[in-house]
């Protein structure tokens, strides 16, 4: 998927391989925060049903990380065990 297509949930992402994150659109209203998942070294792959995968999330990583609203530093409900790996 290229860096103009658009997720099921609405936001763009660029390649993870990219120094600068202007286009890291993972929270509209708030350009300041940014998802730490686009660092992560267990970051996947867009899956065929447009949904930003991980490591820890292979359905798909939840929207309270792609959005900011909380970093994976710590434990979650469904993460298999794997958090944040810089």
């Amino acid at each position: 998927m290229d860096v103009g297509s658009r997720l099921k949930n609405g936001y763009v992402i660029g390649s993870r391989f990219m120094d600068d994150f202007d286009i890291d659109p993972v929270v509209k209203e708030d350009r300041s925060k940014r998802s730490i998942c686009y660092l992560c070294k267990r970051l996947g792959s867009i899956n065929d049903n447009g949904v930003l995968t991980c490591d820890a999330f292979p359905s798909g990583i939840p929207n309270t990380f792609l959005q900011a609203k909380a970093d994976h530093t710590a434990p979650y409900d469904g993460d298999n065990g794997l958090t944040f790996l810089p």
